[in-house]
Formats: structure tokens, C-alpha cells, sequence
């Protein structure tokens, strides 16, 4: 956190995502709650809201399969990447 303090213009894009059970509007609105989680504690640390950008990708875009539980539970995850301006 201390190097987006040190780099105002930078911005977080915080992604939530889930495995394949549920439809997909449960998994999108799952996704979304994950991310707005991380998001609450992103803002307890100091970073400006404006700086944060908050989605969902449901169950689309798998980190592991699907066969086995251990992938699926690689699949519900948040990813936070930094966009550098």
C-alpha cells in the first residue's frame, strides 16, 4: 500500500470471480459482493475511492478447471492488479 500512496495516479481494478456452481447472475452478484469486500479494506488502508475500481467476472475466466474441488476453490478468488497511468 505504501507504493500506492507514493504513486497518486496509479489505480487499483479489483476483480472478484467464483467457481462454476450457480447461475450466472448468482455468480456475477458473488463475484461483485468479493470485490466490494476487498474494496472495503483497500479504503480502510487509505487509498481514495476514486482510485478503486470494482468488478465481477463471475464464473468466467477460471484460474483451474472444474473437475476437482481444490480447482474450484483456485477459481473463487479477487485479483487485484495495479493500472500504472
Amino acid at each position: 500500500m505504501a507504493w500506492l500512496r507514493d504513486h497518486p495516479d496509479s489505480k487499483l481494478l479489483i476483480t472478484g470471480h467464483t467457481d462454476l456452481i450457480g447461475t450466472h447472475g448468482y455468480n456475477m452478484q458473488l463475484g461483485f459482493e468479493r470485490a466490494q469486500a476487498v474494496t472495503g479494506l483497500v479504503l480502510k488502508l487509505g487509498i481514495e475511492k476514486d482510485r478503486i475500481i470494482t468488478e465481477s467476472k463471475g464464473e468466467t475466466l477460471p484460474a483451474a478447471g472444474y473437475i476437482s474441488e481444490e480447482n474450484r476453490a483456485k477459481n473463487r478468488r479477487t485479483e487485484i492488479p495495479i493500472k500504472l497511468p
